[in-house]
């Protein structure tokens, strides 16, 4: 996971930074739904999910008009693309694609591109949700057969070492 793939003269970059299966995505959004569910007063079930996604961090330049950030910014975003849309596949050429505009952040491992975290390798890697608000709905856009792009806040992800700049 430490390729990161350049397009040639766009300012793009992305780089892989996890694969959930099905399984495992089931597993994170079970644990983490419980919080989320806390305040209903008829508790909803969390869904068991049908399909893995591969998760990628997307870099890109923008031009940032504010005191805070000097002149061209790389910001970054999370780019999910189901299992189902992977590989020797038809629909790979017309890929759906919905875009998230995510809630109110209170830290930088909230934002999309820090959705998920792991430790270790193979049978004893774990996984460290970082915004749960992002993973629902990346689940949810997967398993409906959707990719999903989401962008981090500006002073979020890579450009994080700005956000308390004077």
């Amino acid at each position: 996971m430490d390729v990161q793939i350049s397009i040639a003269a766009s300012g793009v970059s992305y780089q892989e930074i996890a694969k959930l299966s099905a399984a495992e995505l089931t597993q994170l959004f079970a644990e983490e739904f419980p919080d989320f569910n806390a305040p209903n007063p008829q508790p909803l079930s969390p869904p068991t999910l049908k399909t893995g996604v591969t998760l990628y961090q997307v870099n890109y330049t923008i031009d940032v008009d504010h005191p805070q950030f000097m002149g061209p910014e790389v910001v970054s975003g999370l780019l999910m693309v189901p299992d189902e849309l992977v590989g020797d596949n038809q629909l790979a050429d017309k890929v759906p694609l919905g875009i998230y505009n995510h809630g109110t952040l209170f830290s930088g491992t909230q934002c999309p591109s820090q959705v998920v975290s792991s430790s270790g390798e193979g049978p004893d890697q774990k996984w460290k949700v970082g915004s749960a608000e992002t993973l629902f709905n990346l689940a949810l856009f997967a398993d409906r057969g959707y990719a999903m792009l989401a962008a981090d806040y500006v002073g979020f992800g890579v450009s994080e070492d700005h956000i308390h700049q004077a």
